[in-house]
């Protein structure tokens, strides 16, 4: 390092300016426990980054987000979920894997958007948290709003609160994930080209974040893996499609990947997901509905699903598979 770096860093602190080569340069990530999003995101939710998940209403956010958390303390990191829409409970954390303990998850109640901020200061500066989730960025209400009457006017707050709640904490946080959920409105006055659905906050959101995942609900339609029976009325999953709009951590351009959700088990099919992949990799042989798993032919989807579920050693072994092809995404 040159005499003039050693100067910086001498006055205004430690690795204020460093080489490439240096750790801050190397981003971590926690697997989100969703197959295709991982091979996706390159690996997952990135550490010491903002990411923005955002969609529709029952879009499956907010359970991407405690698959998250769960994958998170899996490997020993405490998670703070500050919940300003007031609608999680324990039992659906504890549903989806998260480890609700004391010493694995803290809980925040907030009042106003500006708690909020100053919640995630005090733990960012405190470092012992590695995972931030704001659930959710719409829900956040500005203070000057909350004291004010109901009739006045409150254009621009929510985008002025962010703005700064995004340069404030930025420069606070050292190796954590922090996590934004926010949903999607319709745009007011625009009739014609582009997309009518925005979301709130303002435009600062979509500046600081290094990932932006758009998460959209596909309809219940009439193919087999959706429904059953002998007219095809009982639903028993949907598809969900996940658009990454911006990575500036691995991913160089707009992805999307869709993944199946499972509405008897009110889950992601990590199962299907995973032959899906395997499928498409060439690790798993098909032709035609015949599905090769090691020296054994099953046909149709169910009964390939079902050797996958029950063999949980042949689960592992393709997920090692799909590693080593994707040269260790994961």
């Amino acid at each position: 390092m040159s005499t003039l770096a050693t100067q910086i860093n001498k006055k205004f602190g430690k690795d204020v300016v460093f080489k490439a080569s240096n750790k801050k340069f190397v981003i971590n990530k926690i697997s989100t426990g969703i197959l295709s999003l991982d091979i996706m995101l390159k690996g997952g939710i990135a550490r010491g980054r903002w990411t923005e998940i955002y969609g529709d209403w029952s879009g499956l956010k907010t359970t991407v987000v405690l698959k998250v958390m769960a994958n998170a303390q899996k490997i020993g990191l405490p998670v703070l979920y500050i919940d300003t829409e007031r609608t999680m409970t324990e039992a659906f954390m504890k549903h989806h894997g998260v480890d609700t303990s004391p010493e694995m998850l803290d809980i925040a109640l907030v009042d106003t958007g500006e708690e909020a901020i100053d919640v995630m200061e005090v733990y960012l500066r405190n470092g012992e948290h590695k995972v931030i989730v704001l659930d959710t960025i719409a829900a956040m209400l500005p203070n000057r709003m909350a004291k004010s009457s109901a009739s006045d006017e409150h254009m621009g707050l929510e985008g002025k609160m962010t703005s700064s709640m995004t340069r404030k904490l930025t420069s606070l946080n050292n190796d954590a994930a922090l996590i934004m959920v926010n949903q999607t409105r319709e745009a007011i006055g625009r009739f014609y080209g582009g997309t009518p659905k925005v979301t709130p906050g303002g435009r600062a959101l979509g500046f600081y974040t290094s990932q932006r995942l758009e998460v959209t609900r596909g309809k219940v339609d009439r193919k087999e893996e959706i429904k059953f029976g002998k007219k095809q009325k009982v639903a028993i999953g949907r598809t969900v499609y996940f658009n990454l709009k911006k990575d500036k951590t691995g991913a160089p351009e707009e992805r999307t990947c869709e993944i199946y959700y499972d509405i008897k088990e009110r889950d992601i099919d990590y199962t299907r997901d995973l032959l899906t992949q395997c499928v498409s990799l060439g690790i798993i042989k098909k032709v035609g509905a015949t599905y090769k798993i090691g020296s054994k032919s099953f046909y149709g989807i169910p009964n390939t699903l079902a050797v996958l579920k029950k063999r949980k050693v042949f689960q592992r072994f393709y997920e090692m598979a799909i590693e080593e092809a994707l040269g260790g995404v994961r």
